[in-house]
């Protein structure tokens, strides 16, 4: 479970953001996060068959993550976070790297 408050305040956004709604980083990655998982879509990556190579391999290194496409096209993941257990630090480590990794050129 994530502190969604905490998370947010980690990339700078204080305040309370609407459940359902996206923060953008870089204006590169829109961010979502909920208690239980955190949703990246990387709206600079365009999706060529190395980017999705490398959305699976960075996906299959962070652990519990599941990597999709949106309906547009997009790459995305989900950050998926244990119930029981407080991840907020963790789980900001895993999106700081999972953008590094995917905005690598």
């Amino acid at each position: 479970m994530i502190t969604v408050t905490e998370f947010y305040s980690a990339f700078g956004i204080d305040g309370e953001i609407p459940d359902g709604d996206f923060i953008v980083i870089d204006e590169q990655v829109r961010v979502m996060a909920k208690q239980n998982e955190v949703t990246l879509i990387f709206d600079s990556i365009h999706g060529t068959p190395q980017d999705l190579k490398r959305l699976f391999e960075v996906s299959r290194t962070l652990g519990e993550v599941v990597p999709f496409t949106t309906k547009s096209g997009k790459l995305a993941m989900k950050i998926l976070c244990e119930e029981q257990t407080i991840q907020t630090t963790a789980v900001v480590q895993q999106v700081d790297l999972s953008m590094t990794l995917m905005l690598a050129s």
